[in-house]
């Protein structure tokens, strides 16, 4: 007897949930869970968008299709405000801003 495709991805998930639900079981509160993963989801997003810079300009791997001046202006602005977002966040989170 074969086994669900699907098999994988519902151990995973059904694990997942079980892992999710053990914070609010110990008395975490779900709110101040939930801002400080966004603060690190914001950390991380300077970090993350940097290489794709360099990916996108690569005359080799685009071609023709690499960044323009202005593509990388934007992202440049992007980088930069989420950065501004991440430093201020982060230490208000930490200091007990909401």
């Amino acid at each position: 007897n074969r086994a669900s495709p699907a098999a994988g991805f519902s151990t995973t998930y059904t694990i997942a949930l079980l892992i999710g639900a053990i914070p609010p079981l110990l008395g975490v509160d779900a709110i101040k869970l939930t801002m400080f993963s966004m603060v690190l989801t914001s950390a991380t997003l300077p970090i993350s968008t940097i290489p794709f810079v360099f990916i996108m300009n690569d005359r080799v791997f685009c071609g023709d299709y690499r960044n323009s001046w202005f593509s990388n202006s934007a992202v440049m602005v992007i980088i930069i405000a989420s950065a501004i977002v991440a430093l201020v966040s982060l230490p208000l989170q930490l200091l007990g801003g909401s």
